[in-house]
C-alpha cells in the first residue's frame, strides 16, 4: 500500500471518536485511528468529513442579478417576467463570470457534483448555454456539472424554441427540463408609472373549458390587470388554477390541466 495523503483526526458517520482516512492514487485505502505512515497529511481537527455534497436543482446563469431586476409584488409571475427582460441583455463573458462566483463558493463549501438549469429560447439565444458550457470544461477537475437546457417560458409562447432546445441536446446539453405552470413571462410595458418602477401590469390568468371535449385550456388575458404592489402574494393565490377549476359543473377529471404544477 502506497499512502499518498492521510486526513487525520476527522469525526465521520458512525463512529464517535475521530479518525484518519489514508488515500492512495486518489481513493480511500484505509479509515482508522492513529494510521502510521510518513505521507503527508492535514488535521481536520475534529471536523465532519462526508462524502461531496450534491446540489440538484440551480441556475447558474440567472445568478447574481437581483440588482437588474424591479421586484415589487414578490409574487412568481414577477420573478419569471423581471428574468425575462433582463436575460435578453445577457452576453456569455457576463454569465461565465456570475456562474463562476457561485461555482467556486460551492467547491469551497463541499459541493463536488452539480445540475444547473439553463434557460435556451430567442430571447436568452445560446449565449447562456455556451458560457455553461465553458464553465463546465474548465472546472471538470474539482466538480462534475450537468446541464438542463430549459425552457422557462414554455414551447408555445416563443416559436423555435423546440428547435433550440433539440440543437441544445446536440450540441452537449444533458438533458431538458421545463416548467408546466399557467405562467408566461411578459417584459415591463410602457403602462410603467415613471414614478415608481413598481407601478407596472402583470397577466391575469383566464380559463376555458370545452363543453364537447374533456379539455380545459388556460391562458392569458387579453387585457392586464394592474398589480397590487404592497400585497405580496396576492395575485398568486388569484391565479392558482385548482380555484378556478375546483366549481366547475361536469367538468371531466381528465381535463389537461393539474391543480398542483409540476416542478422542473
Amino acid at each position: 500500500m502506497a499512502i499518498d495523503f492521510v486526513i487525520r483526526n476527522a469525526q465521520i458517520a458512525g463512529l464517535s471518536e475521530p479518525t484518519d482516512i489514508a488515500f492512495e492514487a486518489g481513493r480511500i485505502a484505509a479509515i482508522s485511528p492513529g494510521f502510521v505512515c510518513d505521507a503527508p497529511h492535514h488535521d481536520a481537527g475534529g471536523k465532519f468529513a462526508c462524502a461531496g455534497l450534491i446540489e440538484t436543482h440551480i441556475h447558474l446563469d440567472k445568478a447574481g442579478i437581483i440588482s437588474r431586476c424591479n421586484l415589487c409584488t414578490g409574487t412568481l409571475v414577477e420573478a419569471v417576467s423581471e428574468t425575462s427582460r433582463a436575460k435578453a441583455a445577457f452576453t456569455e463573458e457576463d454569465v461565465y463570470a456570475r456562474a463562476a462566483a457561485v461555482v467556486e463558493k460551492a467547491i469551497l463549501h463541499g459541493t463536488t457534483r452539480l445540475r444547473t438549469f439553463v434557460e435556451i429560447d430567442p430571447r436568452a439565444g445560446f449565449r447562456s448555454f455556451e458560457a455553461i458550457k465553458h464553465l463546465k470544461a474548465d472546472y471538470t477537475s474539482l466538480l462534475d456539472i450537468e446541464i438542463c437546457a430549459f425552457a422557462q417560458e414554455g414551447l408555445t409562447n416563443d416559436p423555435g424554441t423546440e428547435g433550440m432546445l433539440e440543437q441544445a441536446l446536440k450540441a452537449g446539453a444533458d438533458l431538458v427540463g421545463a416548467a408546466p405552470t399557467p405562467i408566461r413571462s411578459l417584459p415591463n410595458t410602457s403602462a410603467a408609472s415613471s414614478t415608481s418602477p413598481c407601478a407596472t401590469t402583470s397577466p391575469s390568468i383566464s380559463i376555458s373549458i370545452s363543453t364537447s371535449t374533456p379539455q380545459a385550456r388556460i391562458s392569458l388575458s387579453s387585457s392586464p390587470r394592474p398589480s397590487r404592489a404592497g400585497t405580496r402574494g396576492a395575485s398568486r393565490s388569484a391565479m392558482s388554477p385548482s380555484s378556478l377549476l375546483c366549481r366547475r359543473k361536469n367538468w371531466s377529471r381528465s381535463a389537461a390541466v393539474s391543480p398542483r404544477p409540476a416542478s422542473h
